[in-house]
């Protein structure tokens, strides 16, 4: 029986650090909710949080590792700052029922940006945040 009391344990701890380590994440209610997540997510170094609001393309998985590069590029100062920074939503603009496009910056950097977020499967999610 003390192997059977190892397995168990070592199984309910498994268990427990893997809950721990994927974190949930509310679904956005519409495009400008979904676009606000991925750029606070990004803004704040979150990439798992901004991959939860992105399509899950090869395309738009390379544009989200691009981020984060660019992201580790900036001084741990700057780093802090783009967290503490605001969204400035300049305009969502509807393209149809199931494309926005946002044009946005933020409070620390001011250079104005776009992403568009598009409805699929019944998700809003990020696609194609080039430029960002």
């Amino acid at each position: 029986m003390p192997g059977l009391k190892k397995i168990i344990l070592i199984t309910f701890t498994f268990f427990f650090f893997s809950c721990e380590n994927s974190p949930t994440f509310p679904h956005a209610e519409n495009a400008l909710d979904a676009g606000r997540e991925f750029i606070d997510g990004c803004l704040k170094g979150e990439f798992r949080q901004a991959a939860f609001y992105m399509q899950n393309d090869t395309a738009d998985q390379a544009a989200l590792e691009a981020l984060k590069k660019k992201y580790y590029t900036y001084s741990e100062a700057e780093r802090t700052q783009l967290g503490q920074a605001s969204i400035i939503i300049l305009q969502d603009s509807t393209v149809n029922d199931t494309l926005h496009i946002i044009q946005f910056r933020n409070s620390y950097d001011t250079t104005n940006k776009m992403i568009f977020v598009a409805l699929n499967q019944d998700a809003w999610q990020v696609s194609q945040p080039a430029g960002f």
